[in-house]
Parts: structure tokens; sequence; C-alpha cells
């Protein structure tokens, strides 16, 4: 099975997100603040960078992030 989350390549031509990015980038299922207490716990997306005040992401570590912390649910069962 293809990683669904791949095609957010397409969208983020730079190669990296900003935190207050991730909720346009993932239609919604995240929000900067979410993101901001997940990293404060570590259990964000790992190997964040600061640029002046504003943290941002590796898509590539945004793509591992979101397929590890997705659970699939299959309605047939």
């Amino acid at each position: 099975m293809t990683n669904i989350f791949e095609n957010l390549r397409d969208y983020c031509t730079s190669g990296f997100v900003s935190r207050q990015e991730i909720g346009r980038l993932t239609g919604g299922l995240l929000n900067a603040g979410t993101m901001a207490q997940l990293d404060h716990k570590k259990l964000g997306i790992m190997n964040r960078k600061r640029i002046g005040n504003k943290t941002i992401y590796s898509i590539d570590d945004v793509i591992t992030w979101l397929s590890v912390n997705t659970e699939l649910i299959n309605f047939n069962d």
C-alpha cells in the first residue's frame, strides 16, 4: 500500500512547512496549537527547527509522523 501522505510533497515545494501552516497542509487535521503541545511533550514531529520565531518541519518528517500516528480503521470487520 502506498503511503497516502506522500501526496503532501506536491503542496510543499519548499521541502519544509511552518507550524503555522500545518493546518492548511493537512486540511485542518492538525493545527499550530496542537503541534506546539505535542512538541512540548516530545510527541510531535522530530527534528523541528527554528528560524527567527517560527518553528518549521521537514516535509519528510511530517509525512513520517503522520504515517506513524495514523490509525487505519477498517469498517468491514
